[in-house]
């Protein structure tokens, strides 16, 4: 299975949560269990990221689930039947193509890490009222002037 791209806007809880579903379906005995976690995750992904009009798309998710169940069950006898929640993180980072779940964490919150500033500046923006922020902010972002220098700017 090559690696997966995340959603658009992929939300650390959310994969918190499905590792969590992972570990209770493979630690459950049934097989069945981690083919339908698999299933669903693999099948939301992929409506995410609309590729489900892939050609050959059923036959694509069959191989990934599969693909998926094999390193399931590959951890799961390497470790003696048990996997953790450690595991399933791991599991999950390295489909994304990360190495560890830190980075892939790291990833994921990254984009958000500034947010605070942009809503600052946003805020000093709203005190000038002839300024739209959310259309200012559209049109500073095709700009090669970006929110850093603005700020720096208006200080």
């Amino acid at each position: 299975m090559d690696a997966l791209p995340l959603p658009p806007r992929p939300n650390l809880d959310q994969y918190k949560k499905r590792a969590k579903e992972l570990v209770s379906a493979a630690q459950s005995g049934d097989a069945n269990a981690i083919r339908a976690w698999a299933a669903d995750w693999l099948t939301a992904l992929s409506q995410v990221l609309d590729a489900s009009k892939t050609p050959n798309y059923d036959s694509l998710l069959k191989q990934a689930i599969d693909r998926l169940i094999e390193r399931v069950e590959q951890r799961m006898k390497t470790s003696k039947g048990q996997f953790a929640l450690a595991d399933a993180q791991h599991l999950i980072a390295t489909i994304h193509s990360f190495e560890n779940w830190a980075a892939f964490a790291r990833h994921i919150e990254a984009p958000f890490s500034g947010d605070t500033r942009v809503r600052e500046f946003e805020s000093r923006l709203y005190r000038y009222p002839a300024i739209d922020p959310p259309s200012f902010r559209k049109a500073v972002m095709h700009r090669t002037l970006g929110f850093a220098a603005l700020a720096l700017i208006w200080g």
